[in-house]
C-alpha cells in the first residue's frame, strides 16, 4: 500500500516502505513479478515510480493493473505522466475496453495489454433475503447518489415496506442525504458491506463513471436483483443478469427499482440469474488461475530486465 487515500499525510512513508520492500524482493532467490494496481492522481505518480525503480534499477518483471474509472480523462489530460507511469511495464491489464485503447497510447507498441475481470470470493453469507436496497461506495456525484435519492423520493408512496441502506464515505453534505426511509450508514468495513449485501434483495448503483464495479460483482454473488448504470463495463456485466439504465436519470431508476419491488418473482429470477453469471465469469476460483497466468506471462514471455546492480542507473 502507497496510500490510505487522498491526501493521505503517511503517503510518502507508506512508499518509502514499499520501496523497501521491493528491494528486499530483489535479492530473494525466486523469481520476482511486481504487480502495480494503479488508478489515476496521485497514484500515477507513487505507482509510476514504484514501477520504475523495480524495472530499471532493481531488474525486476513489472505488471501495470490499471483499476481507475477515470484513468482514461487522466491521461488524455496528462499524457507525459501517464505515458511515463505505464512505460516500465512488461504487461499492462485493464478492467475496460476503453481503458485497454487509451493504454495502448500510452506504452510501447511491444507492450502486451490484456483487459481481464475483477473476481471476489464466493458468498460467504447464506440469509434469508430481506426488504432492503442497498447502495455500496462513495456517497457522492460520481456514484449517482443524488440519482437515487430523487428516485426514492419520487416513489414514497410504494417504498413504505422498504429501507435503502447507503454506505460509504460521505462526500456530500450530509444534510442533502435526509430523505425519508434512507439509512446513511457511513464507511463500513468489506466484511459488514458484504453481511449486507447477503441480507438485501436489491443492489442499486447509479453511477456517472466506473470501470467495473466490485460492488456489483458482490452483490451479485450473494444473489442479490442489481441495477446499473451503462458505463464501463457494467453492460457486459449486467447483460442477462441485471437491469441497465441510463446515468442521470432518475426516473429510469425509479421504473426499476418500483418493479423489483412490487414483483417478487422477478426479483428473484433476477436474483439467481446474478448469482449463476458470478459463479461462470466473476468468482475467484474462474478468474484466479487466468489472472496468475498473465501475471507470469511477464516473466515468461516478457522481455527480460537487463540485470542491474541496485542502485545502478542504466
Amino acid at each position: 500500500m502507497s496510500t490510505r487515500g487522498k491526501r493521505d499525510w503517511a503517503s510518502p512513508l507508506l512508499w518509502l516502505a514499499a520501496l523497501m520492500r521491493l528491494t528486499q524482493l530483489r535479492f530473494s532467490r525466486r523469481k520476482t513479478v511486481a504487480v502495480f494496481h494503479i488508478s489515476q492522481g496521485g497514484s500515477m505518480v507513487r505507482e509510476g515510480t514504484l514501477a520504475w525503480f523495480a524495472k530499471e534499477i532493481l531488474g525486476l518483471h513489472t505488471i501495470m493493473h490499471i483499476h481507475g474509472s477515470q484513468f482514461v480523462d487522466f491521461g488524455n489530460k496528462h499524457t507525459r505522466l501517464a505515458r511515463f507511469a505505464l512505460s516500465h511495464a512488461d504487461r499492462v491489464l485493464t478492467l475496460t475496453s476503453e481503458t485497454s485503447d487509451a493504454a495502448k497510447l500510452l506504452v510501447p507498441p511491444e507492450t502486451p495489454v490484456s483487459m481481464v475481470r475483477n473476481a471476489v470470493s464466493n458468498a460467504r453469507y447464506q440469509v434469508p433475503k430481506e426488504n432492503i436496497i442497498l447502495f455500496a461506495g462513495e456517497v457522492g456525484y460520481r456514484k449517482g447518489i443524488d440519482t437515487l435519492l430523487t428516485a426514492w423520493t419520487m416513489l414514497q408512496d410504494s417504498t413504505r415496506n422498504w429501507e435503502l441502506l447507503v454506505a460509504g464515505p460521505i462526500k456530500l453534505d450530509e444534510d442533502t442525504l435526509c430523505v425519508k426511509g434512507v439509512q446513511i450508514l457511513g464507511p463500513l468495513n468489506g466484511d459488514t458491506v458484504k453481511k449486507l449485501e447477503a441480507r438485501a434483495s436489491i443492489a442499486v448503483l447509479p453511477s456517472r463513471d466506473e470501470a467495473l464495479p466490485m460492488f456489483l460483482i458482490e452483490a451479485m454473488a450473494h444473489g442479490c436483483a442489481v441495477i446499473g448504470t451503462d458505463v464501463g463495463q457494467v453492460a457486459e456485466l449486467l447483460d442477462g443478469a441485471g437491469i441497465l439504465i441510463e446515468p442521470d436519470s432518475p426516473e429510469q431508476l425509479a421504473r426499476a427499482l418500483l418493479g423489483l419491488m412490487e414483483d417478487d418473482r422477478e426479483r428473484a429470477a433476477l436474483g439467481k440469474s446474478a448469482l449463476e453469471k458470478f459463479q461462470r465469469n466473476y468468482s475467484m476460483t474462474t478468474i484466479a488461475d487466468d489472472l496468475v497466468a498473465e501475471w507470469l506471462s511477464a516473466e515468461r514471455n516478457g522481455a527480460a530486465p537487463q540485470e542491474k546492480v541496485p542502485g545502478e542507473i542504466g
